[in-house]
């Protein structure tokens, strides 16, 4: 009977211990063991949690064995709940068994959390409760760290269990880690390292474009520039370093500075992709819808900061990511190749921020590697838009340049260059400069009666021709075409010093053009033409003249009139480059070929002007001729002004004896017999009224 007894207890004892050894695991918590070889540890699998719908479990509560059964064991390294307004608990056991005399630390990933009860058990049963979370100025933190810390208080070779009371209105992930000292501070350093990186290199994108919108004005910078700026606040204040740093005393703003931020970027991204895609003329119906979007993102705004309901600002940035990104598609696949990096830069990041809000849903877990994914996505981001930027820069310019040269083909670079100095879109009517230039005027003679013997067709293709052949020595002289009117040429010299010599080269090289085209007509048994050049320097008004829709700029003053004259008076003393004496006393080659013609007092004038002809370019005969009746004609100028008319006419036989054709001579011989019988006035200067222009 007592051997049965032994036995029947020894049944009961064994069954005891099994239901124990099974039992005991559900309801204990294995301790994690700190060892000499390892510096940090992740919590995630070695945690339990508790749900509080209610919010309203003590601390005694949850450590009762009435809760022993609710308590579940944590399957991730880093628990997610996704968006849950519940409150938890968590609980796990510690071990130290390491030889270090390093304290140790327990990290809290999460930046954002509201309010973090931390409660640790003493030897003798009570127990020290210590509060962090936004709810609370920067400054009652134990640790001054962007992220929440706590020194943990760890005997050796004793395990003891610590617990965490976790309220979030923003969804709830819980990177825990444990850490000795030394692994604690280095991380938080590399932390920032990485967060200084990526705000400097931030807000260098930022300055550098802004300094570029300040040069263009283009809206499209200035938006790219407010986009980053609330992009590195938003990347900041979900770091916790914008609390630390920025507004360490404002719990209430420290609570909503990331979803605020986060849809403020999101605003700011919507227009610069509006304004940047150009979506109006590319995509006009997805403009619309982006328009659309912005204010129900700017609604979403509102409810955060008014009912602080960020819950749906996942939401947000996953559709306005799919809109921006689905443009920038629809704008690239239209042939807008600045659209390409915008695309690119916008898919890392949109990609970037699915994957956060999926994290943040709970729909996928959370891993050590994935901390930083929105942050090195953005970064990426912001160095794409960067180049889509200087690629849409490069485009608008190479634009620029194609229509500037389109638009000289009208108005000259020169003068674009005085009245469009802030680009075409922007040349004022009524800019206005006065310089010192030189004029020059030309002219086909007879030019009606060549144009009454051919057709319209060939009018045009001969006037092309001419003025193309006109332009050449123009152009290789420094000058430059102001206008073509029908036949005639005004051209514009401006290098300082040298402009008078450089309209006289052209002069000469124009004269020299025709020359060689001649040739061609007369082989042709075509009629040779014959141009007059007037050349003058002196001040003018440079600028634009005519209406707000319908402008043209212009040269104006007495300059011009009398530059236009003297090309007019050409024909009348049959010379082919006439010049006035300002223009004479600024040559610098002294070996051209001139001599005076006359002092005469042009139409529309009063003051008297003297006048030289260029002959360095006519042809050798004509020109080696007038070299020898240079001395007997300005023999008989010296008798013509002194009135002494016999002498005069002496002379000016003389040089028609040399030259018969010359016309000066011809002229000043009739004017001497004239005066002879019918001498001037008393007062007379030498100077000669010209009747007509």
């Amino acid at each position: 009977m007592l051997r049965k007894i032994e036995i029947s207890l020894l049944f009961w004892v064994l069954l005891g211990g099994l239901v124990g050894l099974f039992a005991a695991p559900l309801h204990q918590t294995e301790p994690l063991i700190l060892n000499n070889q390892t510096d940090r540890y992740v919590l995630g699998k070695h945690l339990e949690f508790l749900q509080d719908p209610e919010g309203q479990y003590s601390f005694e509560s949850v450590r009762s064995k009435a809760f022993a059964s609710l308590w579940k064991k944590s399957e991730w390294d880093i628990p997610n709940f996704g968006i849950n307004p519940e409150v938890h608990w968590f609980r796990f056991t510690l071990q130290r068994s390491d030889t270090t005399q390093e304290d140790y630390y327990l990290e809290v990933g999460n930046s954002e959390l509201f309010l973090i009860e931390f409660y640790q058990v003493q030897p003798n049963g009570s127990w020290t409760l210590k509060p962090q979370g936004r709810k609370f100025p920067f400054a009652q933190r134990e640790i001054a760290a962007p992220k929440f810390a706590y020194r943990l208080d760890l005997p050796l070779d004793h395990p003891k269990t610590f617990y965490l009371r976790v309220e979030s209105y923003v969804p709830l992930y819980l990177p825990l880690y444990v850490s000795k000292s030394t692994a604690f501070w280095g991380e938080i350093r590399k932390e920032q390292l990485l967060l200084g990186i990526y705000v400097g290199l931030l807000l260098t994108a930022a300055l550098h474009n802004f300094f570029i919108w300040l040069s263009i004005r283009g809206r499209s910078y200035l938006l790219y520039v407010i986009y980053v700026c609330f992009l590195t606040l938003f990347m900041m204040s979900q770091s916790g370093v914008a609390y630390e740093y920025l507004w360490p005393d404002f719990p209430l703003l420290a609570q909503r500075d990331t979803p605020f931020f986060g849809g403020v970027s999101l605003v700011f991204g919507l227009l610069f992709a509006r304004r940047f895609l150009l979506t109006h003329k590319y995509a006009p119906r997805m403009d619309r819808v982006l328009s659309i979007f912005n204010w129900i993102t700017l609604l979403a705004l509102g409810s955060i900061l008014v009912f602080a309901q960020d819950n749906i600002l996942p939401f947000i940035i996953m559709i306005g990511g799919v809109l921006i990104l689905s443009t920038a598609g629809i704008v690239w696949k239209q042939g807008y190749r600045p659209a390409r990096y915008f695309f690119m830069g916008w898919l890392v990041l949109i990609s970037a921020a699915v994957f956060l809000a999926f994290q943040i849903l709970g729909w996928i877990p959370y891993y050590p590697w994935t901390t930083n994914v929105m942050l090195m996505g953005s970064m990426v981001e912001v160095i794409l838009l960067s180049f889509a930027l200087s690629d849409r820069y490069k485009a608008i310019e190479s634009e620029k340049q194609a229509l500037t040269k389109t638009f000289e083909k009208f108005v000259p670079k020169q003068f674009l260059q005085r009245i469009a100095a802030d680009g075409l879109e922007h040349i004022p009517l009524g800019k206005a400069k006065t310089e010192f230039i030189t004029i020059l005027f030309s002219d086909i003679r007879a030019f009606s009666n060549l144009a009454e013997s051919l057709t319209p067709q060939e009018v045009m293709d001969f006037l092309n021709n001419y003025l193309t052949d006109m332009n050449r020595p123009i152009h290789n002289s420094y000058g430059f075409i102001d206008k073509f009117i029908g036949d005639a040429i005004m051209g514009l010299f401006d290098r300082p010093a040298h402009s008078a010599q450089d309209a006289v080269t052209a002069a000469m090289g124009m004269v020299q053009a025709i020359q060689s085209y001649n040739d061609q007509q007369t082989k042709q048994g075509r009629a040779p033409i014959q141009i007059g050049i007037g050349i003058h320097s002196g001040e003018v008004i440079m600028g634009t003249v005519g209406s707000e829709d319908r402008m043209d700029s212009t040269v104006l003053g007495d300059s011009v009139n009398l530059a236009s004259r003297l090309e007019g008076l050409t024909s009348y003393y049959n010379a082919q480059i006439m010049i006035s004496s300002q223009t004479y006393r600024l040559l610098e080659d002294d070996k051209l070929l001139c001599r005076e013609l006359d002092f005469i007092v042009v139409k529309g004038k009063q003051k008297p002007e003297t006048v030289f002809e260029v002959f360095s370019s006519d042809p050798e005969f004509i020109r080696s001729k007038k070299q020898k009746l240079l001395e007997p004609y300005h023999e008989g100028l010296t008798h013509y002004h002194s009135r002494n008319w016999q002498a005069a006419q002496a002379a000016f036989l003389k040089c028609l004896s040399i030259y018969p054709e010359d016309v000066v001579s011809q002229t000043y011989l009739a004017r001497c017999r004239h005066y002879e019988h019918n001498p001037p006035p008393n007062d007379w200067d030498g100077s000669f009224q010209m009747e007509h222009k």
